[in-house]
């Protein structure tokens, strides 16, 4: 893990995959494509924005 007060914004997002992946209801593969389709949503969305 990486130290919060070099890279705090990388320490959030390691925490948030461990809340995650320990919330996981659906299979593996099934939750890493969920993820990755809503990732897509809102970099879309981000995009349409700006």
């Amino acid at each position: 893990m990486t130290d919060p007060a070099v890279d705090p914004l990388g320490d959030a997002v390691e925490q948030l995959v461990g809340w995650l992946d320990g919330a996981r209801t659906l299979p593996e593969q099934t939750e890493r494509i969920m993820r990755i389709m809503k990732l897509s949503e809102e970099v879309g969305e981000s995009c349409a924005t700006s």
